[in-house]
């Protein structure tokens, strides 16, 4: 019996990493209705979607763009300039440009949309091919009927021929993701939370804290997170406020002197430190993919300050690891990143640090890590395509935090 259910797993396996049938990945000619844009000198247009949707850079085939007005086909690099800034392809007017600045112009080009196809054994032992949604960023594996089991995901990227496409083995369930995430560390918020005293969380952060990519608010960490608290304690008084502002680093807030390139730009003067302390917290859960770049000594150095800080207002802390972002940023060659966690210095130093310090975390790096063994690339999860989590994603960061809600008795 064991040799028959081991010859079955092992014929399972090699039929979902085949993929000689898989479809190549669906593009789309914006052409026999341009987009218009503005040919500006002083805002950039970006290339999007029929439905608005910002396209990725790898995304966007660079030869296949035409620009027009008024159905003279303009010259690149004479009238206008097509350049990668902040993750995106940008349209921007030259000033030699024989367009007067701000008109508008026809603008042609081709993308190209990612698909998660699946291998699924159907409930009567057969193994089908069951393709996928096209999306530009975040496409989804397809739904399961009822006895179906999912075997494998396939991952047909931009342009994909379909040939030679990665496959996701579904080796395991999220469930069975090992992280480091604490319980039994935040002592003093949870007698509050029992006794029925009122309970006030902050969520402190970047611009995933502040929302980005979520689909709605509602779906963002900090409001699941509140709202999964509320359903877990439904007699408690909890409040959470979501202290955070888009592109900052936790030093920022707290030595802003430091940093005058920053705290001359509007957009960053509400990362004061001030509001953390305003908001009289119990608890402060801390999120910020931007510190990435902070080594041990860093991590050691400015968090031991924000400690510092929090106990001088009786605030206990979750500090919370980073989702993954882009290959390049994380130095990924591909998908295939055994050690992921491992190599992220800062996320190690995290982890080292909260540990000597007996303090709470929340480890969404390692859940990211165990995307691949649930047969699902993460940077499908990236809702803009290069650093901001999708409405998965930001389940994830909730979920963790909840587990140090959970109370085992002390080993």
């Amino acid at each position: 019996m064991f040799a028959i259910a081991l010859t079955n797993a092992i014929l399972f396996t090699a039929l979902a990493t085949t993929t000689p049938d898989v479809a190549p990945a669906q593009t789309v000619d914006v052409t026999d209705t341009p987009m218009k844009f503005a040919l500006s000198s002083e805002g950039p247009a970006l290339f999007l979607t029929p439905s608005g949707k910002v396209i990725p850079p790898g995304a966007l085939a660079e030869h296949s763009i035409v620009v027009k007005h008024k159905g003279q086909t303009l010259t690149p690099g004479i009238d206008y300039q097509v350049a990668e800034k902040n993750w995106n392809w940008t349209l921007t007017r030259l000033p030699d440009a024989t367009v007067p600045n701000g008109d508008k112009v026809d603008v042609s080009y081709n993308y190209s949309l990612l698909r998660l196809d699946s291998r699924i054994k159907l409930a009567n032992g057969d193994i089908v091919l069951r393709q996928g949604t096209p999306e530009v960023t975040i496409p989804k594996p397809v739904n399961l009927q009822p006895g179906e089991t999912r075997l494998a995901n396939i991952f047909i990227n931009y342009y994909d021929d379909g040939a030679d496409s990665q496959v996701f083995i579904v080796n395991q369930t999220a469930d069975q993701a090992k992280t480091h995430t604490t319980v039994n560390r935040i002592p003093k918020t949870m007698a509050k939370i029992q006794s029925g005293k009122p309970v006030k969380i902050v969520t402190w952060g970047d611009s995933v804290t502040a929302g980005g990519d979520a689909s709605s608010p509602d779906l963002a960490y900090p409001k699941l997170f509140e709202k999964q608290l509320h359903e877990k304690f439904p007699q408690a008084r909890i409040t959470v406020e979501n202290v955070s502002v888009g592109g900052s680093f936790s030093n920022l807030w707290i030595n802003p002197e430091a940093y005058p390139q920053y705290t001359s730009m509007p957009r960053f003067s509400k990362a004061q430190w001030q509001r953390v302390v305003d908001a009289q917290p119990d608890l402060v859960t801390i999120e910020f993919v931007n510190d990435a770049s902070y080594n041990r000594d860093t991590v050691y150095e400015v968090y031991g300050e924000i400690m510092d800080r929090l106990n001088a207002i009786g605030a206990e802390v979750i500090l919370i690891t980073p989702h993954f972002t882009s290959f390049e940023r994380m130095g990924f060659a591909d998908h295939s990143y055994a050690d992921a966690v491992e190599i992220r210095k800062y996320v190690l130093a995290l982890i080292e640090f909260a540990n000597e310090f007996e303090l709470a975390i929340a480890d969404a790096s390692s859940r990211w890590a165990h995307l691949y063994q649930e047969g699902i690339p993460y940077t499908t999860l990236l809702g803009n395509g290069f650093n901001h989590p999708d409405d998965h994603g930001h389940r994830i960061f909730a979920e963790e935090l909840m587990k140090n809600f959970s109370q085992q008795p002390d080993e």
